[in-house]
């Protein structure tokens, strides 16, 4: 298959270093194309284990780069979204499979003009590898997770897009049976402000750390009593949309087998893909300080955990913990996307919260994703 790649970071490069291994025609679309080598490397961390493939090709031009594809893996940020998904429909000439890795963040409020236009839409509930560049362009580390779900729009192409997406990426990929349940996976919406919020709610302007930390290694006990108590508010989203069938959407405590904070901090210090991760920070005078200009923030408040608060609002449920992070995040980003009462505010719009798109209430909610093909009661 031709397979083009849109982003050429750690996912993207991830995804491009399997599909050419697996035999198929990449082509990565990236500003710094010119940075990339023919050949890609890829490593394991935690086995050593290490690849390497070729690629076609890196281009800034992306007619060029979706010429003929196939697949389409779309990894930029969801501030990205809308303007690149109305360029993939302007240029391509034939109706093509455009992917969301992963598909988080309201991607699917974007997607009415690509399926208007004959192309299938489809979102991943995680990203298939634990990815980190090694060297921009030409190395990669790369973690496998055991599997991902996929959903697709048409819903009837599911079956056919994770058989596709596991020769792509060489990981298990089982069907999903309705977009929500992506929607609602509790991944990085809630993972990272869970962890940047309890890291650094001590934090004052001026306040310098001595060193980075680790974000996963040195998880604590408050980062798991948050994450939980998100987790718990997403999951009260989906027991309040009980006209959709969201069963899929697997609570965070499931997930990692993790049913309390002693035992999710000990999870996750000891993944050993995570390990290395550093914590969204800057080096400064004198030490290091967070980092607010990180996608830790940009992408996972506004397009994450945001998104939920906004189901949540629509459906009149009270999220005392999402407000609490969502306040914090917000100020120290410069932004206001909540009042105090969590209530929508000025850069609520900002986001990719339903209500950006005019959906303001539970009926809306379902109107909304009945219209969608393939979305089940």
């Amino acid at each position: 298959m031709n397979v083009c790649i849109i982003g050429g970071g750690n996912i993207g490069s991830g995804i491009a270093a399997c599909a050419a291994k697996n035999g198929h025609s990449v082509r990565v679309f990236a500003s710094r194309f010119a940075e990339f080598d023919p050949v890609l490397r890829a490593t394991d961390p935690t086995t050593g284990e290490s690849f390497s493939a070729a690629i076609d090709f890196a281009t800034s031009d992306l007619k060029r780069a979706l010429s003929g594809a196939d697949v389409i893996c779309v990894t930029y940020p969801s501030f990205m979204m809308r303007d690149i998904f109305l360029q993939i429909r302007d240029t391509l000439e034939t109706p093509s499979r455009i992917g969301v890795f992963p598909g988080t963040g309201g991607a699917e409020f974007f997607a009415g003009p690509l399926l208007e236009s004959g192309h299938t839409f489809f979102g991943l509930d995680r990203v298939p590898y634990v990815s980190r560049l090694e060297q921009y362009g030409k190395a990669v580390s790369l973690s496998k997770k055991p599997s991902v779900r996929v959903a697709a729009l048409p819903g009837d192409k599911t079956e056919e897009l994770c058989g596709i997406c596991e020769q792509i990426l060489d990981v298990r990929c089982l069907p999903l049976r309705n977009y929500l349940t992506i929607t609602f996976t509790p991944s990085n919406p809630i993972l990272h402000p869970a962890r940047s919020y309890t890291l650094f709610s001590d934090y004052r302007e001026g306040m310098v750390y001595p060193r980075k930390f680790k974000f996963y290694r040195e998880w604590t006990m408050a980062a798991s009593e948050t994450l939980i108590r998100l987790d718990e508010e997403l999951q009260s989203i989906c027991r309040a949309l009980d006209e959709i069938d969201l069963s899929e959407v697997i609570p965070v405590t499931t997930h990692y087998e993790s049913y309390t904070p002693e035992e999710m901090t000990h999870k996750l210090t000891s993944i050993r893909s995570l390990a290395d991760i550093d914590a969204p920070m800057k080096a400064v005078p004198g030490g290091y300080a967070p980092d607010f200009a990180s996608r830790y923030f940009t992408e996972d408040v506004p397009f994450g955990l945001c998104v939920l608060k906004g189901f949540a609002y629509a459906l009149g449920l009270p999220t005392p913990c999402m407000d609490e992070v969502i306040l914090w995040s917000q100020r120290m980003m410069g932004k206001r996307y909540i009042d105090e009462d969590g209530t929508p505010a000025a850069d609520f719009a900002e986001t990719t919260a339903p209500q950006t798109f005019g959906i303001t209430c539970k009926e809306d909610i379902y109107r909304y994703y009945r219209r969608l093909p393939g979305t089940t009661a």
